[in-house]
């Protein structure tokens, strides 16, 4: 991930992803008119956060409580499993009264 903060920005932001498992202490900031570019290995899948870390970790709910933060997906490595669908009729047919009541 490449963080790139404008030169226009009155203070530097980091990067917490929670993907990665290691506390956003390992990361720095970066400063306003820089770019620094993060690594991380996501070992497990899931769906995980991100925010702004701050400057070394100060004002981070002050950013993160300004919308500097979104959602990661890590796939698995292998693939989904195939979903195992239970059909509530049985018989798999479509259920009309019900799909009527619905729409």
């Amino acid at each position: 991930m490449t963080l790139t903060i404008p030169e226009g920005e009155m203070v530097g932001h980091g990067n917490d992803m929670h993907a990665s498992q290691i506390t956003a202490g390992a990361f720095e900031s970066v400063n306003p008119g820089e770019s620094t570019t993060y690594c991380y290995i996501a070992e497990s899948a899931g769906i995980f956060k991100y925010h702004c870390s701050g400057v070394k970790l100060a004002a981070m709910d002050q950013h993160v409580l300004s919308g500097m933060y979104g959602i990661a997906i890590v796939d698995p490595a292998n693939g989904y499993k195939k979903l195992m669908v239970e059909k509530t009729s049985g018989s798999g047919e479509l259920d009309r009264v019900f799909y009527e009541l619905m729409h």
